[in-house]
């Protein structure tokens, strides 16, 4: 008798909800199974798994197996499925045949974890579902669990981030598909696998076969300004509803149905440059914390990605898959580690759900001193604080100021956060509430001027200096320029050195979170002879300096005039300065950084790998003896770290109007700072490049670790090569890099 797909889904199919473990070829309880394998002939239903498989968080004994089921003739119901894994292509030769049931609740997904399996084994792995009178089968993925702790073999890995869908293709993914990377043992994704934006004009691209429109626009967050008008992701059918378009691309299947993936998150899972459940896209005009929509992030993210947030043990196979509300923020716990053999031990870190807000907030006045004199000259000493005059402002208690020139800061600044966004009586309000104590003269006068007020402007003569948020590179009323990006780097330093200590800088949390102790003691007690750290944000000091001699620079005579214009021009020339240009990264924790650096540095063959930044960088981080090295990986699709700074320039008033300033910008590499050294931080730029997209093949074995970024151009993302791979492959550049177990970097 033929095999018979009705009486096999019964067999299969234990009870609603839950997994149970049958034979290994299915039931035989009509007597009716012939021998021939359940999938013969079954054919590939596309329909019902839109999204294809997926594996992930590979350890010796386990691995984690995802699917989504959609039928569209049972919308809103459970579905039942089965899970089949092999030890072959062919699936004769099954470890696992496992019913499941793919729920409404948690939008179709399948999260299984799969245990008591052969240390680096490959398994082939799929799901059915009879749909329409059918049974269908998912297309076949392929994953390899880990090999056991003290297995003498190399690891190959591949580190992967920022992948925006809108207007872009994966191409950069393209060489993971190809012969020479076949035995990866998996793909680190380190973060923003989606962006929660549908079409900012601010960095993505509109494109007709690559844009995304909510279907539930209610339920999502309208920012812009007509024409420019555009959404955010807030509800759960909106994260879903991302996750599964860029799920759709048939690139990133066949990736993710080739190896394993180790997912981490980064800001735009939920929200750009965020920290906790708090938004920044307003920049402090008014509250974006939102613990609802931070919730439903991360419930999107926990049903799609296979990650392994079960205890190991337990039974054989078993559905991991729980969103419940004490398993989000802040109770969230995505930071772990996985160990590949002797020489490989990956430890993840999370550093967006549980940092502080930034040092310097978005909304912060940019005339409030910060230090004043008295203090800088406990601090440093009076001799050390007259010889920074240049770098300090003079300044002045608003409360000692006569009556007319307090009624006119107080009028033009209600005018100045009225034309923010602030309503009359909240615009009232706000500069009452920031014109207090001491304050930037310079700052004030400047803001009077600009309105015309000269006759209420502050004579500086004899008055005492200190520091201010001006200082520190902040300009407007509500910015991320001087608060999140573009900051002095010299006050920026000072201010954070003489607050160590008083600022929270926990980029990791407090104790209650656990991940910094957690972190550390996975570190100095590991045994590998690699211990690989993954951060979403990259360590790696990004300091612009524009003081530097134009024609010593070797850029093309256009960049050299625009730094010459901003050098030499009155109200462009505080441009002329050195800058961090990105201190929502670890640039802008400088202390903690400083102390976690000291601590790895002290760990043998510690390296860090990196992503978020959307540019390529090779970073020596060593003091001395104790060596340290970092490899940021470039983004996958999303804008090139040049490109965006080049946008955010056109949005600044006199600078965008410099001749040339666009070529200058395009040569943003050159303005890099490639030795950083200060009493916070000590790194050497080995490679650097901000103007292309791609992706990092790692290998670690007992007497070395290579990395080799495969880069391509940035306009090629706009261009499907998914037919043509070899289209893409020919514009590829390649860097490789050898570290050695003792120590020494070199190019190969």
């Amino acid at each position: 008798m033929g095999f018979n797909r009705r009486d096999f889904l019964r067999c299969i199919v234990v009870s609603a909800g839950t997994l149970g473990v049958t034979g290994l070829v299915g039931c035989d309880d009509n007597n009716d199974h012939d021998g021939t394998t359940p999938d013969e002939g079954l054919p590939v239903g596309t329909s019902y798994f839109p999204q294809s498989v997926a594996s992930g968080d590979p350890k010796p004994e386990s691995l984690v197996l995802w699917t989504r089921v959609h039928d569209a003739d049972r919308l809103g119901e459970d579905l039942a499925a089965v899970l089949q894994v092999a030890t072959d292509r062919g699936f004769t030769e099954l470890v696992v045949q496992v019913g499941t049931t793919a729920q409404a609740a948690f939008d179709g997904c399948l999260r299984v974890k799969v245990t008591g399996l052969e240390p680096r084994t490959t398994y082939y792995y799929r799901f059915l579902y009879e749909g329409a009178g059918t049974l269908y089968r998912s297309r076949t993925g392929r994953g390899r669990t880990a090999p056991a702790s003290d297995d003498d073999v190399p690891v190959r890995y591949a580190v992967a981030n920022c992948q925006d869908y809108i207007g872009r293709y994966y191409n950069a993914y393209l060489p993971l598909l190809q012969d020479e990377n076949d035995d990866l043992d998996f793909v680190v994704h380190l973060g923003d696998y989606i962006y929660e934006t549908t079409g900012d004009p601010s960095f993505q691209q509109i494109g007709a076969e690559r844009a995304i429109d909510f279907d539930d626009q209610a339920g999502a967050i309208e920012l812009g300004t007509a024409p420019d008008t555009y959404y955010a992701a807030a509800s759960l059918g909106n994260y879903r509803q991302l996750h599964a378009t860029y799920r759709s691309d048939p690139v990133l299947q066949q990736v993710h149905e080739r190896f394993p993936f180790v997912c981490l998150w980064d800001d735009h899972e939920f929200s750009n440059d965020h920290w906790g459940d708090t938004a920044t896209y307003l920049n402090g005009l008014a509250s974006e914390t939102d613990l609802a929509r931070k919730h439903n992030a991360e419930q999107a993210w926990l049903e799609w990605m296979p990650i392994d947030d079960a205890p190991d043990g337990g039974v054989a196979v078993t559905d991991i898959l729980n969103t419940g509300a004490d398993r989000l923020y802040p109770n969230t716990r995505i930071f772990r580690d996985l160990r590949f053999g002797r020489h490989v031990h990956l430890i993840l870190t999370d550093t967006r759900s549980y940092r502080p807000d930034h040092l310097i907030p978005e909304d912060a006045f940019p005339a409030t001193i910060l230090l004043d004199q008295p203090t800088l000259e406990a601090a440093l000493g009076a001799p050390t604080v007259a010889a920074m005059a240049s770098q300090l402002s003079p300044y002045v208690d608003f409360a000692g100021l006569d009556a007319t020139r307090r009624g006119t800061l107080l009028a033009v600044f209600s005018g100045l956060y009225q034309q923010a966004g602030l309503d009359s009586s909240a615009a009232a309000i706000q500069a009452a509430t920031v014109l207090s104590g001491d304050l930037d003269v310079n700052y004030l006068n400047l803001v009077l001027q600009a309105a015309g007020e000269t006759t209420a402007l502050i004579d500086p003569t004899g008055l005492p200096a200190g520091l201010s948020y001006l200082l520190l590179g902040k300009q407007d009323l509500y910015s991320s320029l001087g608060s999140r990006s573009l900051a002095v780097q010299a006050s920026f330093d000072l201010f954070a050195q003489l607050l160590a200590g008083s600022h929270d800088e926990r980029l990791l949390g407090d104790a209650t979170v656990g991940q910094e102790a957690w972190f550390l003691d996975r570190v100095t007690a590991s045994t590998a002879t690699w211990k690989v750290v993954g951060h979403s944000i990259s360590n790696t000091s990004l300091v612009l300096d524009l003081t530097q001699d134009p024609a010593a620079l070797g850029l093309p005579a256009e960049a050299q005039t625009a730094l010459g214009i901003i050098q030499g021009t009155p109200g462009l020339d505080v441009f002329a300065n050195r800058f961090y240009l990105n201190v929502e990264h670890w640039d802008g924790f400088p202390n903690k950084r400083k102390a976690l650096l000291d601590q790895l540095r002290t760990v043998p063959n510690t390296v860090i790998i990196a992503g978020d930044i959307h540019a390529g960088f090779v970073t020596d981080h060593s003091v001395g003896a104790n060596t340290l090295y970092e490899f940021t990986a470039n983004s996958i699709s999303s804008t090139p770290f040049a490109e965006e700074v080049d946008k955010a320039v056109s949005g600044i008033s006199g600078l965008n109007a410099v001749p040339g300033i666009d070529v200058l910008v395009a040569n943003l590499g050159a303005l890099l700072d490639p030795h950083v050294s200060s009493t916070l931080v000590e790194q050497q730029l080995v490679f650097q490049d901000v103007n292309r997209n791609g992706v990092v093949v790692m290998s670690a074995g007992a007497d070395e670790l290579r990395a080799r970024y495969y880069l391509l151009p940035a306009e090629a993302v706009a261009t499907s090569y998914y037919d043509d791979p070899q289209g893409a492959l020919a514009q590829l550049t390649l860097r490789e890099y050898r570290l050695g177990a003792d120590g020494v970097l070199s190019a190969v």
